[in-house]
């Protein structure tokens, strides 16, 4: 055995880990960058999941104006069952989204949003389709 063989031996395994950290990293890639139109509305961009958008889309100043006037207009009170307290704004229909007016808006305690979601498979189909189909 020569004298430099675990030197070598060493040499290559420093390459081997240096070729692995290389390969994860390209894997490994950050998802795309969310991008933003005037207003702070959440453009729809390739590679960017519904999820990630529509949660921008809820921090946006677009959307807390108009959650504030929903809320304004109703007195922050369940629209079905009248609770005060802890309400939530829920999307009776996707189909204006990003320019959605008030009566696209309902009102919820969380009993009765989670309800309502319980029940909407249709509408969550038609936000997938809008949001696949806009660029």
């Amino acid at each position: 055995m020569p004298w430099n063989a675990s030197r070598e031996a060493d040499r290559q395994h420093r390459e081997a880990v240096a070729a692995a950290r290389v390969k994860s990293k390209a894997k490994l890639s950050k998802p795309p960058k969310l991008r933003y139109k005037r207003g702070g509305i959440p453009k729809f961009s390739p590679g960017v999941t519904w999820q990630r958008w529509y949660g921008a889309y809820l921090q946006s100043r677009h959307w807390q104006r108009l959650r504030a006037a929903k809320l304004a207009a109703v007195g922050e009170r369940c629209e079905l069952c009248g609770v005060r307290g802890i309400v939530q704004i829920h999307h009776v229909t996707y189909e204006r989204l990003r320019r959605e007016e008030l009566s696209d808006l309902q009102v919820l305690c969380r009993d009765c949003h989670n309800d309502a979601h319980g029940h909407q498979t249709a509408l969550d189909e038609e936000f997938r389709a809008i949001v696949s189909g806009v660029t």
